[in-house]
């Protein structure tokens, strides 16, 4: 019998810290990545057709990565809630739930989906090619598009303000609560310039300073209902 706890003792520990391993790689691993992929982002002049064209390529696969690096970035803010409960924890997650739907589908519409547009067009001839750009246009400036980039933001806004509320109310310093706003900056700024590079480091310091500062293995606070 104690031989079996012994061993059952040992696999639960296993497992412990091999999901805390998990926890640390998507934390860290996914702010690395992104804004490592961000930094060499096309972008687009005011006419998106003639500015891409020569880098569709570039543009089509980079927008290929980055859809799941955004969705990572989404379960990254589902990973810090892990441990929380209540009615600010929950909104948190829905923020995150509403960030994940509408921004990814942002995601593939004006950027996968105008990348495929632009490089399969590239032989037409010029008069074509011209009906094609008015296409892109109307993909990246539609209302409907745009509304989707914006609700998608919001939602991360909302859940990184619900987690800044659970982790202040479990002791953590401010600043590096503050510093999880770059998860919104990035999704404004995403393309525009090395903003959004700038918003993912942002977001990675905060995450190592919460997770190896503030939160060290031997320090970590209960799981709260707030």
């Amino acid at each position: 019998m104690s031989e079996y706890s012994d061993e059952t003792a040992g696999s639960g520990g296993e497992f412990a810290t091999s999901r805390l391993l998990g926890r640390w790689l998507v934390l860290v691993a996914t702010p690395v990545a992104l804004g490592a992929v961000l930094w060499i982002h096309p972008h687009g002049g005011e006419n998106m057709y003639e500015s891409l064209a020569p880098v569709a390529d570039t543009w089509y696969y980079i927008h290929v990565v980055l859809l799941p690096l955004f969705g990572l970035l989404g379960i990254s803010l589902y990973v810090l809630l892990n441990g929380y409960s209540g009615p600010v924890a929950t909104i948190g997650r829905i923020g995150t739930a509403i960030y994940l739907v509408f921004y990814l589908g942002f995601e593939a519409i004006a950027g996968i989906a105008t990348g495929i547009l632009i490089r399969e067009t590239q032989t037409l001839p010029a008069e074509q090619q011209e009906g094609v750009a008015t296409a892109v246009d109307a993909m990246v400036t539609d209302p409907i598009v745009g509304g989707a980039a914006l609700i998608g933001t919001a939602g991360s806004l909302v859940a990184v303000v619900a987690i800044g509320i659970c982790y202040r109310r479990s002791g953590a310093p401010l600043v590096p609560l503050l510093g999880l706003v770059g998860v919104p900056i990035t999704a404004v700024a995403h393309g525009g310039g090395l903003a959004d590079v700038f918003g993912m480091a942002l977001f990675l310091a905060s995450v190592l300073w919460l997770e190896f500062g503030w939160r060290r293995i031997d320090e970590r606070p209960s799981p709260q209902a707030v």
